[in-house]
Parts: structure tokens; sequence; C-alpha cells
């Protein structure tokens, strides 16, 4: 899911045990309530354990199922236009994943790939069209493989991985995206 400009996304994932290409989005009111579900531009393919990301009047949808990369605009309605391919992620398959965007730059941390879970870090170049540039592996990694989530809130990256006890890490982003190292914060139980 993703949030963008007062309306909230949905697509993909996983219906009653099959896969599926659908997409909605409603409004958000001001109290945090959500509205209607509208259907929308359907994906060109099914999707599962992959990311959405809002940026610029943009939606970015990376990953999951399989290296497959698309954005779309969003029009003044909250509704988009038609997915368009865009630079294919690094590994064949990319799943379970963080994904954010900042600066310049949209990056995954993580994940799981075609022979296991990886600690890499990739990041592309949004483009001034919407498209994305190539992606490209960082000079600094994950401490450990892992499946995670990960957020983005005054220039320091948090990232939570799955399991039990879950790890917490942080790192500063420069302003030219690089990220600086990586520190475990913590592990969450229960």
């Amino acid at each position: 899911a993703a949030a963008y400009n007062g309306t909230l996304y949905v697509c993909g994932g996983n219906n009653s045990g099959a896969n599926t290409n659908l997409f909605h989005y409603a409004p958000i009111a001001a109290n945090g309530t959500v509205g209607g579900w509208t259907a929308g531009t359907a994906l060109p393919e099914i999707r599962n354990a992959h990311a959405l990301v809002p940026r610029n009047g943009f939606l970015y949808l990376i990953g999951g199922d399989n290296a497959t990369c698309r954005y779309a605009a969003i029009n003044a309605t909250g509704a988009i236009g038609l997915w368009t391919a865009t630079s294919v992620l690094p590994e064949p398959i990319l799943s379970y994943f963080g994904c954010f965007a900042y600066g310049s730059f949209l990056y995954t941390l993580g994940g799981q790939t075609s022979v296991g879970v990886t600690s890499n870090v990739y990041r592309a170049p949004f483009n001034p069209d919407g498209s994305l540039g190539i992606w490209t592996t960082t000079t600094t990694s994950l401490p450990i493989a892992v499946q995670n989530t990960a957020q983005v809130h005054d220039g320091i990256l948090y990232a939570v991985t799955w399991g039990n006890p879950a790890t917490t890490y942080f790192a500063p982003i420069n302003g030219d995206g690089t990220i600086v190292g990586v520190t475990t914060i913590g592990t969450l139980k229960g």
C-alpha cells in the first residue's frame, strides 16, 4: 500500500490463495478515515511481495515476483495513468524487501532473491520524466541478509527485519544519497 496527496493505493498481493493484478484507490478524509474504494488501472501482470512507492506525482511498482519495475502518473483526482515499464532490478526476483524514496533516488534494502536472502542495498535515480535510471549496488549493505521493511525520517534510514527477534537498524543518508554505515539499534521480541 502507499499514500499520496490524500489518496490511499493498494495493488497486487494475494487474494484467497491466488496472486492478483488488481489496483484500487480510495480518498483519505481529514479525520483519517478511508472512503470508498475505486478500481483503477490494473497491473500488466500479477504481483506479490512487491513495493509501491509514491514520489512527485508518480507511483512506482517495484519487484516482487520478478525484476520488473513500472511507474504511472497520478492524476489530480487520485486516479493513475497507464503503467509504463522502467529500469529493471539487478536481481531476477526481489521480494519482501524494504523500499523507499529519498532525495533523487529510489532504494531497495535486503529481501528475498532467486538464490536466497540478500543484504544488498540498491538505488536508482529518478529521471525528470518520471522513469528510473539504472539500478546500482550501493557501497553500504545491511549487516546481515534480511527480509525487512524500511522508512526514512529526517535523513535517517530505519530498517526493521522480520523474525523473532526482529532487529532494528539505522543509518544516516548524505545529501548525495549515499548511506553512511548501518548501525544496529536493538531487537524486538514477542
